[in-house]
C-alpha cells in the first residue's frame, strides 16, 4: 500500500489553445540521450565518438529547440499556482510505483549499439528542420501571440522575408479559424520571430534573441533560465564528444558552436515543404 501513496504531483499548465504534441519532444530527447549512453558504454568510446559526432551535432538543435520551446511555453502559460479547488483540477498525483516504472523503462535497454543508434537518429533527421512554433492566447487582452523560433533565420534574408509574408497571409485565416473552432474573440494578432543563434535582437530585421525572452513572454527570469540550461547542455555535449580532461576547453566549446551553426545553415538550404495545390471542380 505504501507504493500506492502519492509522493508528489504533476502540474498541467493550462492554456485555452491546444498544446504541442508532447511525444515529438520526448522522442527527440530520448534519441539524444541514447546516443550519449551509447558512446559512454561503448567498448571503444573514442571510436564511438567519431562515429556519432556528426549525428549528435545534427540532432543538437532539435533537442535544444524542443527544450527551449518548453521553457517559453511554461512562461506563457496562464497557470497561476494556488491552493484553490479549481487549480487542483490541473494536477495529477504520481505514486512511487509509477515513478519506478518510468525509470525502469530506460533500464530495459542494456545494449546500446552505436551504429544502430546513429541509424535510428538519421531517420528522425530526415524529416525535420530546425523550426518551432507556439500560439498563445491571452484571455484578458484577447490577443493571439504566435512565436516562430527558427535556427539560423537571421542569416537567411530570403527565408526570413518568405516567413514574414506567410505570417501576414496567415493573419487573414487565423481569425475565422480560431473563432469557428475555439470560440475565441480575437482583437489582435502578434507575430514574433526568434533565432536562438542570435546574441542580440536585431531591430532592423525584427528578429528577437533569446536574451529578450522576458519581453515577449512577459515573465521575468525566463531568459536567465534558458541561458543557464543552454550553458549546461553545451558543456555536457562537449564532455561526451571530447577526451576526458582534454585541454583548451573553451576553444572546443567554440568549435562545437561553430559546427552546429554550419549544420543549421546547410540544412536551411534544403528546407522541405509539403506540396501545395488548389482543388478546382472539373
Amino acid at each position: 500500500m505504501l507504493y500506492q501513496a502519492p509522493i508528489g504531483d504533476i502540474t498541467f499548465y493550462t492554456t485555452p489553445l491546444p498544446r504541442r504534441y508532447w511525444s515529438r519532444g520526448v522522442f527527440i530527447t530520448t534519441r539524444y540521450s541514447n546516443l550519449y549512453v551509447a558512446i559512454q558504454t561503448a567498448s571503444n568510446p573514442a571510436q564511438a565518438r567519431a562515429v556519432a559526432r556528426q549525428t549528435l551535432l545534427e540532432l543538437t538543435p532539435l533537442y535544444e529547440g524542443v527544450s527551449i520551446i518548453a521553457f517559453l511555453e511554461k512562461a506563457l502559460s496562464t497557470h497561476n499556482p494556488s491552493s484553490s479547488k479549481e487549480d487542483e483540477k490541473n494536477k495529477m498525483p504520481i505514486t512511487m510505483d509509477e515513478l519506478e516504472d518510468i525509470l525502469d523503462a530506460r533500464g530495459l535497454v542494456v545494449n546500446y549499439d552505436i551504429n544502430n543508434e546513429v541509424e535510428l537518429t538519421k531517420m528522425i533527421l530526415a524529416d525535420e528542420n530546425y523550426a518551432f512554433d507556439i500560439c498563445h492566447y491571452d484571455t484578458e487582452s484577447k490577443k493571439l501571440l504566435w512565436l516562430h523560433m527558427a535556427y539560423g533565420l537571421a542569416d537567411q534574408p530570403k527565408r526570413l522575408e518568405e516567413w514574414k509574408q506567410r505570417s501576414l497571409d496567415g493573419n487573414l485565416h487565423l481569425l475565422p479559424l480560431f473563432k469557428q473552432y475555439y470560440g475565441k474573440d480575437i482583437k489582435s494578432i502578434e507575430f514574433a520571430c526568434i533565432d536562438p543563434l542570435l546574441k542580440h535582437s536585431q531591430k532592423e530585421t525584427g528578429i528577437w534573441s533569446l536574451k529578450d525572452a522576458d519581453k515577449f513572454t512577459g515573465t521575468p527570469g525566463t531568459a536567465e533560465k534558458i541561458a543557464s540550461w543552454q550553458k549546461h547542455a553545451l558543456n555536457d555535449l562537449n564532455m561526451v564528444l571530447s577526451r576526458p580532461n582534454a585541454p583548451d576547453e573553451e576553444k572546443r566549446l567554440q568549435q562545437l558552436i561553430a559546427d552546429i551553426k554550419r549544420i543549421v545553415h546547410s540544412s536551411n538550404k534544403n528546407v522541405k515543404l509539403p506540396s501545395l495545390s488548389i482543388l478546382t471542380p472539373e
